[in-house]
């Protein structure tokens, strides 16, 4: 495959809907109504399981690709330095807020799967995306152009 740039999504899917490009990846939430449209064929998710919103798309791993996932994800961020008791304060608003039935409803809607947690949860995930694609570029050997 080559990688073909493009300034944005629209771009993109336009061509990909013409026939000038083969394929693109992009979040589930701008790609899935295109493919139960029928205007684009979904090849696979990169999530670890089917999405609602698209169920007969298969995941990579039910593709054949092994050992591949990725999910996209959201989170809330302060400057080095905040204060240990500001920064508890917003993580225990953002909790309260990710419990609220409306909020849940809208994000499933998104098929956004809603974690939460403590700033040190969040913490831990980043490392280990860190550490997990840190390895993958080493182990590819990816250099920037």
């Amino acid at each position: 495959m080559r990688e073909v740039s493009y300034s944005g999504a629209a771009p993109a899917y336009q061509d990909l809907i013409a026939g000038r490009v083969d394929m693109m990846v992009d979040f589930l939430t701008v790609a899935a109504p295109r493919v139960t449209t029928g205007q684009l064929k979904g090849l696979a998710i990169t999530a670890r399981k089917r999405s609602p919103k698209i169920p007969d798309v298969p995941t990579l791993e039910e593709a054949g690709v092994s050992g591949f996932q990725i999910g996209g994800w959201f989170g809330l961020l302060a400057p080095a330095g905040t204060p240990r008791e500001v920064v508890m304060t917003m993580n225990t608003e953002v909790n309260r807020l990710l419990r609220e039935p409306d909020v849940q409803k809208d994000l499933a809607n998104l098929d956004v799967a809603i974690m939460g947690g403590s700033p040190e949860d969040f913490r831990a995930y980043l490392m280990n995306e860190l550490k997990q694609w840190s390895a993958l570029i080493d182990k590819l050997d990816l250099k920037r152009e």
